[in-house]
């Protein structure tokens, strides 16, 4: 009985390691926005931000040569800093349940810690002696400002790409690493918009993978750059050297989504900031099903708005060409692209190409309205969940997909359908 103990004490590891495909790989982090670009937000005045207005900290001593003087807050985890502040007596209870409901269940308390910490840095800006417009970051994060300096932000128009990395201003703060709250340092980028302020928290991450006797390197940033929780972000395989390349937009890959290395498929599953770590997961072929090109588009099924029978994307995309159009009664570009897609309805051979169109957010009787008013006689839905499925953020959105349920085109103008249909020889007898 004690072998079989100490067998499974070597093997259960093991067991436990078979039955997962997931890969944990430490994270470096760096300043700066790396191979991504940036996304700037508006900052957080005190006269603006509701919410946050009454949790501002007493800061000690401002600089005396400004006038006017207006504080702002950057904040680099909204959940430990609502959580702090609501510990403090500062936020009531009412409101705080329903921050924390209104951010889709995102809050976790282990990632958390019940006493203060530096999750976020204050700003101010005044008019100084010259009746000019300045600014002064608490970089040292110690609610003072008479020891930080004054600065004007640089101006967007006049910098971009990695050129802004130069202007970072570096803040101390602190964040919660395996469950203890560490000191650490962070880039922060401001930058003029007209007469506003917007910044971003300007932090990027990389790893190594090593698979297959190869090295792969990746890199990873928030979604947004927006704060430090890394709650929702974006991964790019480094095929070069890193300095001064910027991915293009089809090479970034969201949470969710897949990516290929060495010939097999994994799926990146996001970052989990309290472990530093980035997790990847191996996926078999029967489950690589996914919105991006190149992948087997995810299934769906759901009734017709119009005539109440029941559609399965397997059964309308066997034997044809597929186009999936995303769209919405409200959605004005959505719209106007109505009367170009049923002249292209009208010209396609419908024996091996067929519309789909699937609404969201909308009324089913103004659906309906529309839809008959404007002759969309092609299978029509209306479903949330697959706007949701398919990880649609803009409208109007669409997916080309061939009779083998492959996505060989994603968000492509009209034009370029109706030249696709051209191309593929799925004309009808009415194609002009």
């Amino acid at each position: 009985m004690k072998v079989l103990f100490n067998l499974l004490l070597i093997y259960l590891p093991l067991l436990m390691f078979s039955q997962t495909n997931e890969i944990k790989l430490k994270l470096n982090f760096h300043d700066g926005s790396g191979p991504f670009e940036y996304v700037n937000f508006p900052l957080r005045w005190d006269d603006t931000s509701i919410i946050y207005r009454d949790t501002y900290s007493r800061f000690k001593s401002f600089p005396k040569n400004l006038k006017d003087i207006k504080k702002g807050i950057i904040l680099f985890d909204r959940d430990q800093f609502i959580l702090q502040n609501y510990i403090k007596g500062k936020i009531d209870k009412n409101r705080f349940m329903k921050i924390f409901q209104d951010s889709d269940k995102l809050f976790k308390m282990k990632r958390l810690v019940k006493r203060p910490i530096k999750c976020f840095v204050s700003i101010i800006s005044g008019l100084n002696e010259n009746h000019k417009m300045v600014y002064v970051l608490d970089k040292n994060n110690n609610l003072n400002f008479s020891d930080d300096e004054e600065f004007v932000p640089v101006s967007e128009e006049n910098v971009s790409g990695s050129g802004l990395d130069n202007y970072l201003k570096k803040v101390t703060c602190q964040r919660v690493l395996f469950g203890n709250v560490i000191n650490d340092s962070v880039g922060i980028l401001l930058v003029m918009d007209g007469n506003s302020i917007r910044c971003s928290v300007a932090q990027y991450a990389t790893t190594i993978l090593n698979f297959g006797g190869k090295t792969y390197s990746m890199a990873v940033c928030p979604l947004y750059f927006f704060g430090r929780t890394w709650k929702a972000s974006q991964l790019v395989l480094l095929k070069d050297r890193l300095s001064d390349y910027k991915a293009p937009l089809s090479s970034i890959i969201r949470e969710g989504d897949f990516l290929t290395i060495g010939g097999n498929v994994f799926k990146y599953n996001g970052v989990k900031i309290e472990n530093n770590q980035l997790i990847i997961e191996k996926i078999s072929e029967n489950n690589q099903r996914s919105s991006q090109i190149g992948f087997h588009a995810p299934l769906f099924n759901g009734i017709d708005v119009v005539n109440g029978k029941r559609l399965e994307l397997k059964t309308i995309n066997h034997n044809k060409f597929v186009f999936i159009d995303f769209w919405g009664t409200w959605c004005k570009p959505c719209r106007a692209q109505i009367p170009y897609l049923v002249e292209l309805k009208n010209q396609v051979d419908s024996a091996r190409f067929t519309f789909l169109s699937v609404a969201a957010f909308d009324d089913p009787d103004s659906l309906k309205k529309v839809i008959c008013k404007e002759k969309m006689f092609w299978p029509q839905l209306l479903s949330d969940k697959i706007t949701a499925k398919y990880k649609i953020n803009s409208f109007p959105s669409n997916f080309l997909i061939d009779p083998n349920g492959v996505i060989i085109g994603k968000n492509i103008s009209l034009d370029q359908l109706k030249s696709k249909i051209y191309s593929l020889g799925l004309t009808g007898t009415n194609f002009q």
